[in-house]
């Protein structure tokens, strides 16, 4: 008997043997019942029962393969169509697609900023939120619409950000960063003055009379069309966290992809700029 066994040598015995009981044959040599070569016969013996359980085990492996319906590269070709239709499977609109701590954005509002869509309220608040956990010391940040409203509370008073929507349809931020006291900037990408509404608005913020309250236009860029308001809002916020003071140019045609990016990551960085 050979010393040598190899993966391929087994197969090819146990098959050989096979063949041997398909044809009638004995597939033990008939010297294996005979003890009379004792220990080298009973070794031997021993040797050909385990290819015979191999034999076994490989014909009960195919068996029940062959009930499962089907061969291995059937299966593997089955288990890919399936793994093909997960990932083909349509995601649906109000799945979540970025959260964090309360916040969070469905794949709707992502669409929403991929396809020239206005901001609306929750995506301030959730752009408000990164810009809270990378700058905890920025004070102001609030819920957008209660801070909007002339009732709000003192929270921008000083070294404060604050996104307001304002004139029922539109984004600015307003800004006490590095500013004396009872004085605010306000960053407007359409118009180059604020109405009474949110003058009030601000008086509340500040905790200051409307009468006290001096009203900066910091200098950002007009944007092109009616819907990119809150792009801007969120561009001037995240410069303003990042000590910038303006003025402000951004390349308005990539700034929505910026925009959705940095959500992704979890992190607002500076938008691009317009040379």
């Amino acid at each position: 008997m050979s010393n040598s066994c190899t993966p391929e040598s087994i197969e090819d015995d146990v098959w050989m043997r096979l063949k041997m009981v398909i044809h009638g044959h004995n597939p033990l040599c008939t010297q294996w019942f005979h003890y009379t070569q004792w220990p080298v016969n009973w070794l031997e013996f021993v040797w050909h029962c385990t290819l015979l359980q191999l034999l076994v085990r490989s014909l009960m492996a195919k068996l029940n393969f062959l009930e499962d319906g089907g061969s291995c590269t059937e299966k593997e070709n089955l288990a890919s169509k399936e793994a093909t239709s997960a990932q083909t499977t349509p995601i649906s609109a109000s799945a979540v697609w970025v959260c964090m701590e309360r916040q969070s954005l469905s794949y709707e509002e992502k669409e929403m900023i991929r396809t020239g869509q206005c901001l609306t309220d929750n995506h301030m608040n959730f752009i408000e939120a990164l810009i809270q956990e990378q700058f905890p010391a920025i004070r102001g940040l609030v819920n957008t619409l209660k801070a909007s409203k002339p009732c709000a509370h003192t929270t921008l008073q000083s070294e404060g950000l604050q996104v307001l929507f304002c004139r029922g349809s539109h984004w600015i931020v307003a800004s006490t960063m590095g500013c004396p006291p009872n004085n605010v900037h306000i960053y407007d990408s359409v118009y180059r003055d604020i109405d009474a509404t949110t003058k009030a608005t601000l008086a509340h913020l500040l905790g200051v009379p409307n009468i006290v309250l001096r009203i900066n236009m910091g200098q950002v860029m007009q944007q092109m069309g009616g819907k990119d308001c809150g792009i801007f809002a969120a561009a001037v916020l995240t410069s303003l966290a990042h000590g910038q003071n303006g003025p402000f140019k951004f390349r308005q045609v990539g700034m929505r992809a910026h925009l959705v990016e940095c959500v992704e990551k979890g992190r607002l960085c500076l938008f691009p700029n317009a040379r």
